[in-house]
């Protein structure tokens, strides 16, 4: 496995040589939510239409590179995963432009890049990551269903019961009693 921290910087065209050369040296893609929170402060300086393209989701999927998703938090952004699938389902950031419509992915392809995605690059990906057997099964029964839930409200998502290792860590009001 190799990786690297790619910047794909504010011009468009360097962007298309940078994601070609990445993906020639066979390099993952760890994305982090930092737009989310930095979209309205760099319209300034890369434009609002480099903005709407950042990142490139659909060029990254087109390119076939492994890409893991996660929150960087506690550098930039909340902890809370469901803010940062929000981001990649809807494209909406806090007080800056919306990422154009063909780099918002669906929940199912923001979902799968935080789980198996993400288990590609800690070498993982034949033991965690999917719902299948032989796989570890950690678990997390939700407030609601995300695949139901109107967009705006996949950041309010909760965990009210999480089994790790086989073990309640986390038992919300509903599954009080359950042994943690």
């Amino acid at each position: 496995m190799k990786t690297a921290y790619l910047s794909l910087g504010s011009n468009l065209d360097d962007r298309q040589g940078n994601l070609r050369r990445a993906r020639a040296l066979g390099l993952g893609l760890a994305l982090q939510d930092r737009m989310l929170m930095r979209a309205a402060g760099s319209v300034n300086g890369w434009g609002s239409r480099a903005v709407e393209q950042a990142p490139p989701l659909r060029r990254m999927l087109e390119l076939g590179f492994p890409i893991g998703a996660g929150t960087d938090a506690t550098v930039v952004s909340s902890i809370n995963p469901w803010t940062s699938l929000w981001w990649l389902v809807s494209g909406s950031t806090f007080g800056g432009p919306r990422r154009a419509a063909e780099h918002r992915l669906s929940r199912e392809q923001a979902l799968d890049l935080y789980t198996r995605g993400s288990a590609w690059f800690s070498g993982e990906e034949t033991v965690r990551g999917q719902l299948a057997a032989g796989q570890l099964a950690d678990l997390a029964i939700l407030s609601e269903d995300y695949f139901a839930v109107a967009e705006d409200a996949i950041p309010a998502l909760r965990s009210e019961l999480t089994i790790v290792g086989g073990r309640v860590v986390h038992a919300g009001a509903p599954f009080e009693g359950v042994e943690e």
